[in-house]
């Protein structure tokens, strides 16, 4: 299935009406995910795990979460380091974060790896597969989602919104 994502609105890509709407809070990385109709159905949220002593911001004690009105986790995903820049095998670099390119996701009971191939194109696998396949369009933005699995409109934006905190972990970096 193709869809496309325009100003926080998802749509199939050959609908007119939103199908699933993100909405940003004031503050902070919170978003509420609604359908149609308005309802908040979702939550998501950056949760800190622990607290290292260096008191850096260390992703991989980050976890991001998709709730439900009742507060049950849907999706959640730890966001990891490139290989090339793990701070656990090349230390701290000196004046940024580290590149964070991958996350570990779990919807409901199922594992996916989320995995950021290019600034603006990300790519969702389970075994070696691809379930599901986002970019931002050149110098637009309207990023196009294609999934051949059976995630609902919600876990859609969901998955969206996991993309876009991996790309606030690093604008840092392309700063």
């Amino acid at each position: 299935m193709r869809y496309m994502m325009k100003s926080n609105m998802l749509y199939q890509e050959s609908g007119q009406k939103p199908i699933g709407k993100i909405k940003d809070a004031l503050f902070g990385p919170r978003k509420t995910v609604s359908m149609p109709d308005s309802a908040v159905k979702l939550k998501a949220d950056i949760l800190q795990e622990e607290r290292t002593a260096s008191r850096r911001r260390d992703v991989r004690e980050m976890k991001y979460v998709l709730t439900d009105d009742r507060g049950k986790a849907l999706a959640s995903a730890v966001p990891g380091y490139s290989v090339q820049e793990d701070p656990s095998v090349m230390g701290w670099p000196a004046f940024r974060a580290p590149e964070v390119d991958h996350a570990a996701i779990l919807v409901g009971d199922r594992s996916y790896l989320l995995t950021r191939r290019g600034a603006d194109d990300y790519l969702l696998t389970a075994e070696n597969e691809t379930v599901l396949y986002a970019r931002r369009n050149s110098m637009s933005i309207t990023w196009s989602i294609e999934s051949d699995a059976d995630f609902s409109a919600e876990i859609i934006c969901g998955l969206y919104i996991f993309c876009r905190y991996i790309e606030h972990e690093n604008e840092a970096i392309s700063a």
